[in-house]
Formats: structure tokens, C-alpha cells, sequence
């Protein structure tokens, strides 16, 4: 129980003198520290100073203007200090990392109401070109042992660098395209303001032949570097008047406000003129023909009917009538119809002229109107069957024409006068046999004929 008490009593002594040896040390320490001091108007009766005011003409600033600053105070020399020691003033701007970036002279004069006015370019004198927080502190000095400095008055102003906009890319995916297509483009920027005390966005803009504005896109408020846009334009959304074609204009619209100042800009980037093209169009009204079944002395009369338009500077286009067995081998086409406008045609075919093989007719056969299509534009090409009409053709094995004409196909070459004495032989009594049966019945009927009258 002793022992306790005894521990309890050392305990009691050495806790107040740890404290005052503690409060010793950090009094000596503070005084070799640069600190900041945040209450106005400080007085110090051991060093003999007061400052009386530090001011700034604005607390938000461009970094293209001036600061204005007034501060002032009162100074008395300490009699009991030692004659030599030094004391002085001065005006500092500091980071917030407490890196001097300005300072002015030392101010060692003594007095009362000693006032200073400083006027500092921002870019010149404190070169900051960038947005930045900065304090403004009026510093004191004393070399007195221990030695004495303190920052008092601590102002803080903000330096801002003015929005901006730097274009990196832009680029669109063509510069000719149909009325039925989309328009991309691809945007990379850097953009900067503070959204705090500045107002800024970028928009793209479109405009028609006449520099009406007929479309414009969302506002886009993002802040920061190497930003990225895509944005799809669908052509058919911007109600164009398209006569063939027609010219539009592209811009990227960049605003900007400050809230703080009046300063107020607008650009107009990367002014990109597009052409717009009407689609190709086609449309096949008729086709007909005289009848299905033919031979080989016929003609096939087919009417035909079609609407053209393309653009010839971007485009090839054109209509064709085309012939072709159920095997698809092509036996006839004809010439190619370029001429835009309305068209109505009948067209004459002999059936004798078709590529066809007469000994194995590979029935049916189909007349088609091809349209044919090649764009520059999209690098695209196509062929389409619009209509089909089937129809026939039949040999008539009597007629001499096709028996000479099979005869001539199976040769493969022109018959000499050799063979048409050979072809002659047969022919002749033949045709005498025919004469002489015709001749008969005719007389036949008109002596019955006479009988009845």
C-alpha cells in the first residue's frame, strides 16, 4: 500500500514537468517555422509590429490582368532588442504548396501607418499561364535570437486561364453521299474552362445552299483533354429540297461565356461543304409481248415501258432488254439505254436471229428488262431482273426453210453447189408429186361444182 503511494506521488510531480518542458520546446520550435497567421489586424508587443490591412482589388483574376494590391502597417524598433538586429517587411505570393512566386523589396523603415500599393501582371510578373490558386501574405522578419518570421494578413485569390478549344481531329467519312445514307464524323478535342465562373460548350451546326441553319446537334459541355465524339447525321432527318443534288456546310460551333467578366467568343471550326445526291431511281411500269408460242419465221414485238433517273457525274445507269433459255444462257440482248426520262418502246425481234440451238430447244424462254447500276460514290454496283415473260418456240418439221436450216446447223458450214444438186434430186420430184395431186383435186372439185350448178 506504500509502494503505491509513492508511485502515485511520482506520478503526480513528473506529469506537470513534462508538460512545461514540452511547452518550452515548442515554443522555440514555432518561432523557427514559417507559418501562416490568419487573423487580421495582429499585433505583437514583443516584436512591435501590426499590420493594419492587406487587400486585393479582386479575388478572382484572368491570367492576362493585373492584381492590385494595398496593404499597410505599423512598425516601432524593440529598445530592449540589440541594436544590430535586423527587421523588415515584405510583400509575398505563394502557391498552395507555400512556393514564393512573387516577392517584393524588404521594407525596413519604422513608423506608423507605413502604407505599399503594388501592381502585378499576372503573366509577366507572377508567370502563371495556367489556372491556379495563390495567396497573397504580407511577411515579417525579426533576427533576434531566436529569429522571428511570421506570413500575416493571408489572402487567397484564384487565377483562372481562359476557356479554350484546340481541335485535334475531325474528320467525316466522305464528302459526296446519297439522300438515303448517313453522314459520321469523328471529332477529337481538348476543352477547358471552370465550370464554376465559365459557361462553354461545343455543338455542330448544318447548313443548306442558301446558309439557312437546318439541323444542329446536341450541346456538348464535357471539360478536359482528348475528348472524343462520333455523330451520326441521318440525311433524310434534314428535309432537304434535293434537285439532282445540292450543296451543304458542316461546322463545328464552339461558345464560350464568362461569368465574371463580359467576355463572350464564338468560332466556327473545320467549315466542311458536302454534296448531296438524289437516289438512283428505276421504275419499270410494262412489258408485254405479242403472244407465247412462236416460229422460226415470227417476230417477237415486245412493248416495254420504264422511268430513269441517276446522276451520269457520280453514277452509271442504264436499262436492257435481254433474252434467256430456262437454262439461263443468255440468246439475245439489245443495246443499253442510258437516256434518263420516261421511255415507251416496242421492239422488234426476229425469231430466226435467236442464239438458240434448233435441234434441242431448251423451252421456255424468258424476256426480262434489266436494270444496271454503278455508283462512284460507294463504290457499289449491282444488276436487277425487274420483270419476266415466258414463251415458247415450236419447229414446223414440214417447211423447207427449217429442213435447209437444221441441214445447214448440223454442216457447220455454208453448203456448196454440190450439195444443193444433192438436196435438188429428191426436191424435184417431190415437188412435181405435190404439183400434180393439187392439180387434180382442183379439177375434181370444179367438175363436181359444175355438176351441182
Amino acid at each position: 500500500m506504500k509502494l503505491n503511494c509513492k508511485k502515485f506521488w511520482i506520478i503526480c510531480i513528473a506529469i506537470p514537468l513534462i508538460i512545461v518542458v514540452c511547452a518550452q520546446m515548442l515554443h522555440h520550435s514555432t518561432n523557427s517555422i514559417l507559418y501562416f497567421r490568419e487573423k487580421t489586424g495582429i499585433k505583437s508587443s514583443d516584436h512591435g509590429f501590426d499590420v493594419n490591412f492587406l487587400t486585393s482589388d479582386k479575388e478572382v483574376y484572368y491570367n492576362n490582368e493585373s492584381i492590385e494590391i494595398n496593404c499597410s502597417w505599423d512598425k516601432i524598433q524593440d529598445p530592449d532588442n540589440p541594436p544590430n538586429e535586423e527587421t523588415y517587411f515584405q510583400m509575398r505570393i505563394l502557391t498552395p504548396t507555400h512556393s514564393i512566386v512573387w516577392s517584393s523589396e524588404r521594407f525596413y523603415e519604422n513608423g506608423m501607418g507605413i502604407q505599399k500599393d503594388f501592381v502585378l501582371s499576372i503573366e509577366n510578373d507572377l508567370n502563371v499561364i495556367h489556372s491556379t490558386n495563390l495567396t497573397i501574405s504580407l511577411y515579417y522578419y525579426a533576427s533576434a535570437n531566436p529569429a522571428t518570421e511570421s506570413y500575416n494578413h493571408n489572402t487567397t485569390i484564384i487565377i483562372l486561364k481562359e476557356g479554350n478549344i484546340s481541335i485535334s481531329e475531325m474528320n467525316l467519312n466522305k464528302q459526296v453521299y446519297y439522300a438515303s445514307e448517313e453522314i459520321t464524323i469523328h471529332l477529337i478535342y481538348d476543352l477547358s474552362y471552370d465550370l464554376e465562373y465559365e459557361d462553354s460548350y461545343i455543338e455542330f451546326e448544318i447548313f443548306n445552299s442558301t446558309q439557312d441553319l437546318i439541323w444542329n446537334s446536341s450541346r456538348f459541355y464535357e471539360n478536359g483533354n482528348n475528348i472524343e465524339k462520333i455523330v451520326n447525321i441521318t440525311i433524310q432527318d434534314l428535309n432537304l429540297k434535293i434537285n439532282k443534288s445540292t450543296l451543304i456546310n458542316i461546322t463545328l460551333h464552339y461558345y464560350y461565356q464568362s461569368n465574371i467578366r463580359p467576355l463572350k467568343k464564338e468560332y466556327y471550326f473545320q467549315n466542311s461543304t458536302l454534296e448531296i445526291v438524289e437516289n438512283p431511281q428505276f421504275n419499270a411500269t410494262k412489258l408485254s409481248i405479242n403472244k407465247q408460242i412462236f416460229y422460226y419465221e415470227e417476230i417477237l414485238k415486245v412493248n416495254v415501258s420504264w422511268n430513269l433517273s441517276y446522276t451520269p457525274e457520280y453514277e452509271t445507269s442504264y436499262v436492257q432488254l435481254i433474252i434467256f433459255n430456262k437454262s439461263q444462257g443468255l440468246v439475245w440482248n439489245s443495246s443499253k439505254f442510258f437516256e434518263e426520262g420516261i421511255w415507251e418502246k416496242q421492239i422488234e425481234i426476229k425469231i430466226s436471229e435467236l442464239n438458240v440451238n434448233w435441234d434441242n430447244l431448251f423451252n421456255p424462254y424468258y424476256v426480262c428488262l434489266l436494270f444496271y447500276h454503278n455508283s462512284f460514290i460507294n463504290s457499289s454496283e449491282k444488276a436487277e431482273i425487274i420483270f419476266n415473260i415466258t414463251f415458247v418456240i415450236e419447229k414446223k418439221h414440214e417447211m423447207l426453210p427449217i429442213i435447209a436450216h437444221s441441214i445447214l446447223n448440223k454442216a457447220g458450214t455454208d453448203l456448196t453447189r454440190y450439195d444443193f444438186f444433192f438436196i435438188a434430186i429428191p426436191a424435184i420430184p417431190i415437188s412435181a408429186f405435190v404439183i400434180v395431186i393439187l392439180f387434180t383435186k382442183k379439177k375434181k372439185l370444179v367438175e363436181e361444182i359444175i355438176v351441182e350448178y
